[in-house]
């Protein structure tokens, strides 16, 4: 893997998961949301909101995600971010949790640069060259291998 991986530790709260022990699987979205905030401050110096002084705003438009092996209270796991492919005005964020070895979650989501036009309706808007600049590290390169899903 020739490009960079932001990586953090998170532990799982009793309150992160269901009846059964295990993460509850849209709170693994929750845990997903702020890691990625947690890229946004730390790589790209802005967050989701103050992303919006450069006039755009970045929705997610598509989720591909595979719930591997379950998550306890207590745990500590490994979240890790890259980006698989950046566009004019796209960009698809990969995403894993791990602990040790043992993949937990494989993630895809997709998101799509906006600004609002006079309307007020969201039009797609390429990205701006600073938050371009930022991210380029973190790109697949040709020949990296890229998340494959179970169906």
């Amino acid at each position: 893997m020739a490009h960079q991986v932001f990586e953090k530790t998170i532990r799982i709260h009793f309150g992160d998961c269901d009846p059964a022990g295990i993460v509850y699987h849209p709170t693994y979205y929750v845990l997903l949301n702020k890691f990625h905030e947690d890229y946004l401050h730390e790589v790209l110096k802005v967050g989701f909101i103050e992303i919006r002084r450069f006039g755009v705003g970045f929705p997610v438009v598509g989720v591909h995600t595979d719930f591997v092996s379950p998550s306890r209270p207590g745990e500590d796991v490994t979240a890790r971010l890259w980006i698989e492919k950046l566009g004019t005005s796209s960009v698809k964020f990969a995403f894993t949790i791990s602990k040790g070895d043992e993949l937990r979650l494989r993630c895809v989501e997709t998101m799509v640069c906006v600004r609002l036009d006079t309307e007020g309706n969201f039009v797609s808007s390429p990205i701006p060259d600073e938050i371009r600049a930022r991210m380029m590290p973190y790109v697949c390169e040709d020949g990296d291998e890229r998340l494959t899903f179970r169906s």
